[in-house]
């Protein structure tokens, strides 16, 4: 993280797999050089969806902050910085329909909105997608049923 090849681990969540992981994690780095992760863990210490802000150095470090619903198999975290905003989204089934749910922190991951729910459907859908349209952050999804969405993240 800091140019000199130092290692620095994000989670201690003591899971051990012999597989790929099917809910994979992703990272974001600030305008500080702050990395921001976010993973899916099923490990001893942790289990569920959970954010870190790592300092440039990879040494400062923010309590793992739990997020999602276990009971609605919350995965498939996406991430995106702009500025001093971090967006979170990621996906939800309550055994009827697929949601994108997303938060917002303002002060670069130390404060967070509460959960809201961006997209919903009842069919086939891909995983969320946070990228930048014009200079304005964005959720990108495909679902079967209404196709490519583009949502506004600054809103909810």
């Amino acid at each position: 993280l800091d140019g000199k090849n130092t290692i620095s681990r994000v989670a201690e969540d003591d899971w051990s797999l012999d597989a790929c992981p099917h809910r994979g994690g992703a990272l974001a780095v600030d305008e500080q050089n702050e990395v921001h992760a976010v993973w899916f863990t099923q490990g001893r210490n942790r289990q569920g969806l959970f954010y870190r802000r790592l300092s440039a150095n990879g040494l400062a470090r923010s309590e793992p902050m739990g997020f999602g619903e276990r009971g609605a198999q919350a995965g498939h975290p996406a991430i995106l910085v702009q500025k001093n905003t971090v967006y979170l989204a990621w996906l939800e089934f309550d055994g009827k329909e697929n949601r994108i749910m997303l938060m917002r922190s303002a002060n670069n991951g130390k404060d967070w909105s509460q959960p809201a729910n961006m997209v919903a459907t009842a069919g086939a859908a891909d995983y969320p997608h946070l990228v930048v349209v014009a200079g304005q952050p964005k959720l990108v999804w495909n679902t079967l049923e209404n196709g490519l969405q583009i949502a506004d993240v600054t809103q909810k």
